[in-house]
């Protein structure tokens, strides 16, 4: 694994769908929901639900759309999208008999109009997606096109501190990460060497690492206040090298 600043890297966003389109088939099989996730989420969903009474949610790169399967007797609509055109097809045929489910080939930053607008989403789930975008405000501009003042957005993500000590294998090398972070002027990104099933591969993942504040800033100047913050999941994990997540909870004004 390595660090590089993103301003550095031509073509994120095709790099990361070529990946996609490569291994969509393992992440959707393997359906892995990072621990203390799903938890918070059905506290927090089911409070946003006993609010709005009818919760219609957007999940923004739903992947296996595990939130429409463990969620759904929360919601009265679920609208997955996501840029992988295969994962998308597949839903469609797993979900074809909910009428509550509905699926679309969409990429969030795109500047395209999100054509199934069907009406204002009082919920957005953004899990594990910012990590993937190098466009943060292109993200809160199209998420707060779709919501009324007082509806919900929540994000989840790793801790990016922590996921520099995940990588560094010395004292000297984490110092040396750390510093980089610190004062770089344009977020960092983590890149991966990805390999399935023990067997390599020619593709990359692409990871930014975008801080807790980042993320707020770009969501102040875009009509969201926070209204809760959780930057401790995963905390009491076995390994030392375990990844920490964070969950933001933020409203629109």
């Amino acid at each position: 694994m390595s660090l590089i600043s993103i301003d550095t890297i031509k073509s994120f966003n095709e790099l990361n769908k070529q990946l996609w389109k490569y291994c969509w088939e393992y992440w959707y099989a393997k359906e892995y929901i990072h621990h203390g996730i799903k938890e918070y989420l059905n506290n927090e969903i089911g409070k946003i639900k006993n609010e709005k009474k009818e919760l219609s949610i957007l999940d923004v790169g739903c992947g296996s759309a595990w939130a429409a399967k463990y969620f759904s007797d929360l919601y009265a609509e679920y609208v997955g999208i996501d840029f992988n055109e295969e994962l998308i097809e597949q839903l469609k045929k797993d979900f074809a008999d909910d009428s509550k489910c509905s699926f679309y080939l969409h990429d969030i930053e795109s500047k395209e109009p999100l054509l199934f607008q069907k009406n204002n989403y009082n919920l957005i789930l953004a899990n594990f997606i910012l990590l993937e975008l190098p466009d943060l405000k292109t993200f809160f501009e199209n998420a707060a096109s779709v919501q009324s003042k007082c509806d919900y957005l929540i994000i989840t993500g790793l801790d990016p501190v922590n996921e520099i000590l995940r990588i560094s294998n010395s004292e000297n090398e984490l110092e040396e990460n750390l510093n980089a972070y610190r004062h770089s002027d344009s977020p960092l990104v983590l890149t991966k060497e990805m390999s399935f099933n023990g067997e390599a591969t020619k593709f990359r993942y692409l990871r930014v690492l975008y801080s807790i504040k980042d993320i707020l800033n770009t969501a102040f100047s875009n009509s969201y206040e926070l209204v809760d913050l959780d930057d401790k999941l995963n905390l009491h994990a076995d390994s030392p090298k375990s990844p920490l997540y964070y969950a933001l909870k933020l409203k629109r004004r």
